[in-house]
């Protein structure tokens, strides 16, 4: 437990600097770190009970494991972690620290969000097991299939046998249409059975993102993105979170600053003469969670802030799955409990967004990119082409109805 210099130079223990010192980093002008280890001690052994003549065999014979690990910690290093916990909560109770401490300088403030601490490592509301149980009940979506690897790859990469983008997006599902709000997709060549085939393989992907925006400024932001091609990530991209609890999305104070002013995103594209002043807003958002045991981390996509409060949607038992009031489902990311699906999908009920769009004077439109090339090795055995199919489409909903058809654009990499 002891800190950098709590013992004098070189004298720390390697939980007490890297760990128990780093969480008080932003308080070090306002509380003494050592005296604060010296506490934490204290609480280890007359608080919490530790004791060396019971504790101590098992701690003595228990391996290694680093800071950062602790599926299998000593019990002595347990109580370490009670103990900073408790000793950080009375910190933060208690003490101020400076605005922009890093530099000594700025205004007292009180700490608003724990996540800045970065110091929860679980989240107890979902947890998810490798090996997931399979659900009887798991809602299949229709699975996009792309057979058509006739020929060479240089010939192959330029062919223009696109999939069907619609049914990418809309799909119905027990009498009910649903519309994807964001999806990828990806193909590779499959093996041949009992050839062991060191030639590069024949890839497609497709990346689908939709976006809502006012009313009156869909038609001529329309226009103009139907000449654009959407290659470059200079779209707006949804929204991630990486450091909130699963169920503390939408309403905790963390989420809303984070989304505070960074819903709704400038339309533009630099060095091209986009429309004045249009906003446009991604449909759906990312949500993550990373820990160092696998089973405890997910990243799947959920309806954006405005869906879930204007249709009033709420969380479902499931992870990655959302109801409407009645109980009924109205939005899901199957990856989330599938292993049928190796990329993330996000789908909502149409008519519940239909009804979305019309009482909030918005509209809808979907960007398709994608492109034809290969996965390997450019110093493989088979000759890099010299061309490369790339596509880009723009989906709206007209009359009830998908429309929209991908343009193609070839690459010339002579």
């Amino acid at each position: 437990m002891t800190t950098e210099y709590g013992r004098g130079t070189c004298g720390y223990g390697d939980f007490g600097r890297y760990t128990f010192q780093s969480k008080f980093h932003r308080w070090e002008n306002m509380v003494n770190v050592d005296l604060l280890s010296n506490y934490a001690c204290e609480l280890i052994f007359e608080k919490y009970g530790y004791d060396v003549e019971k504790h101590g065999k098992f701690d003595r014979n228990t391996g290694y494991t680093s800071r950062y690990e602790n599926n299998l910690e000593r019990i002595g290093k347990k109580y370490q972690w009670l103990a900073l916990y408790e000793v950080l909560a009375k910190v933060i109770d208690n003490y101020q620290y400076l605005s922009n401490y890093w530099n000594n300088e700025g205004e007292l403030v009180w700490l608003k969000n724990i996540n800045d601490l970065h110091i929860r490592e679980i989240d107890p509301v979902f947890k998810i097991h490798v090996n997931f149980p399979k659900n009887k009940n798991e809602i299949i979506i229709p699975k996009i299939n792309f057979d058509d690897w006739d020929g060479d790859l240089s010939t192959w990469v330029i062919k223009e046998d696109l999939p069907d983008i619609h049914p990418m997006i809309e799909f119905e599902l027990n009498g009910e249409k649903w519309l994807v709000l964001e999806r990828n997709l990806d193909f590779t060549e499959p093996e041949v059975f009992g050839i062991h085939d060191e030639k590069n393989k024949k890839n497609l992907w497709l990346q689908i993102r939709s976006y809502f925006i006012p009313k009156s400024k869909f038609r001529i932001a329309f226009d103009w993105l139907q000449e654009q091609h959407f290659m470059g990530r200079w779209m707006p991209e949804a929204n991630e979170f990486h450091d909130l609890l699963c169920k503390e999305y939408y309403w905790a104070d963390a989420y809303k600053d984070q989304i505070f002013e960074n819903e709704w995103k400038k339309l533009e594209r630099w060095g091209n003469n986009a429309p004045h002043n249009v906003d446009v807003m991604s449909t759906a958002e990312r949500h993550s969670w990373e820990s160092s045991g696998e089973e405890n981390g997910y990243s799947f996509l959920a309806p954006n802030n405005l869906l879930i409060e204007k249709l009033s949607i709420n969380y479902a038992d499931t992870l990655g799955y959302w109801n409407d009031m009645e109980g009924n489902l109205i939005a899901f990311d199957p990856s989330v409990t599938s292993s049928t699906y190796s990329k993330n999908a996000l789908a909502i009920r149409k008519l519940d967004l239909i009804k979305f769009l019309e009482e909030n004077n918005l509209k809808i439109f979907w960007t398709v990119l994608g492109e034809k090339w290969y996965r390997g090795s450019s110093h493989g055995r088979d000759e890099i082409p010299k061309h490369r199919l790339e596509f880009s489409s723009l989906i709206e909903i007209h009359r009830g109805k998908l429309r929209g058809e991908p343009k193609i654009i070839m690459q010339d990499f002579n």
